[in-house]
């Protein structure tokens, strides 16, 4: 994480630098997402062979305190179970109501769709 003033002054010292929680697991990275001292973390891939539909998937979310690098909380993701291939793609904060949106595709190549769903932040 930077300091925007700084960066654009070529300046690229971070404010902090974080271990990715859960990078053993070799899982796609798919998004990150800031809310106060607290860095959301999205991690997983589509349904498939490897993942199949019957696992409830692979996908991971992850809370870490981006000033002291301390996990939060750790566990695997079950929003929208019903999707086809169901696949994590972006994290986002939204303040004004207090959520955390979760972006997830589905559908064939050429015909995905996308789809948001949220979960309140606490």
């Amino acid at each position: 994480m930077y300091d925007l003033a700084r960066f654009a002054a070529w300046d690229f010292r971070p404010l902090a630098d974080l271990a990715q929680p859960d990078a053993h697991l070799g899982l796609p990275f798919q998004g990150m997402a800031l809310d106060g001292d607290t860095v959301y973390q999205l991690m997983g891939s589509g349904y498939g062979p490897g993942n199949p539909v019957t696992s409830d998937g692979n996908t991971r979310l992850a809370r870490v305190n981006w000033r002291t690098g301390t996990p939060y909380q750790d566990f695997p993701d079950r929003t929208a179970p019903h999707l086809a291939p169901r696949e994590p793609e972006g994290l986002a904060v939204r303040r004004s109501d207090r959520r955390l949106y979760l972006g997830f595709a589905e559908g064939a190549p050429g015909v995905r769709r996308f789809s948001l769903y949220s979960k309140r932040l606490d």
